[in-house]
């Protein structure tokens, strides 16, 4: 049987009064690549990612990844599809709760403070669009219930979370990897590992813990 991401473009709060049993449950994994261009290539760029005219190694000519291979090629191809905005936080939170990022609790609890009525889709930043729970707001418990992980675990799934994160503010929990591994788990994934929360700051590594590729890497050949 297969199942397309489209599927899970229901909001977190619809997919959350649906009943899955046993019998009928399936196993989902999503898949997010991040800043990937309109139209690119499922397969790997033919020259090293950072320069296409240096003349350095090339990639493999054969693809080495036989799992990806088997999900494009026994899945549900879709060739129109839009995200829901061009950044790769805000599209994650849209992923991730199934609402536009101007609906995010964050984002319009800030809105608020600065005088206007709603977060406008130019002000629907990275910042803006954290997995938060803001009690004053309307709906605001994108954290706690508003999202597709606390469905999934509601319905007695077991749920996890690895590689990039980047819908939690660093500094509000202590700025380490147990501190944002904590909120994570907080927001329904019940298992993160190999996880790096952020991307780097214009002025490089702001810490031990972002954009940590490396540690993703090792940890998937650790558990190999």
């Amino acid at each position: 049987m297969k199942f397309s991401l489209a599927s899970l473009a229901l909001s977190a709060a619809t997919m959350a009064t649906l009943t899955i049993t046993p019998v009928n449950a399936v196993n989902f994994v999503i898949i997010q690549p991040d800043d990937m261009s309109f139209f690119d290539d499922w397969n790997p760029p033919p020259y090293l990612p950072w320069d296409s005219t240096y003349p350095g190694k090339a990639y493999p000519g054969t693809s080495t990844l036989p799992w990806i291979n088997k999900l494009r090629d026994e899945g549900l191809e879709m060739t129109q599809a839009y995200a829901a905005a061009p950044k790769c936080g805000t599209s994650r939170y849209s992923t991730v709760t199934g609402r536009y990022p101007t609906r995010s609790s964050n984002g319009r609890k800030n809105a608020l403070a600065a005088g206007k009525d709603n977060l406008n889709p130019a002000d629907a930043s990275i910042p803006n669009t954290k997995l938060r729970n803001i009690g004053a707001m309307v709906d605001g418990q994108d954290c706690g219930t508003s999202n597709i992980a606390q469905a999934f675990k509601a319905n007695g799934y077991t749920t996890g979370m690895v590689g990039k994160w980047h819908l939690t503010k660093v500094n509000t929990v202590g700025g380490t990897v147990e501190g944002v591994k904590t909120e994570v788990e907080s927001c329904g994934f019940m298992d993160v590992e190999a996880m790096y929360p952020e991307n780097l700051d214009g002025s490089g590594w702001s810490s031990g813990i972002d954009h940590n590729m490396e540690y993703v890497a090792y940890k998937a050949i650790e558990e190999k």
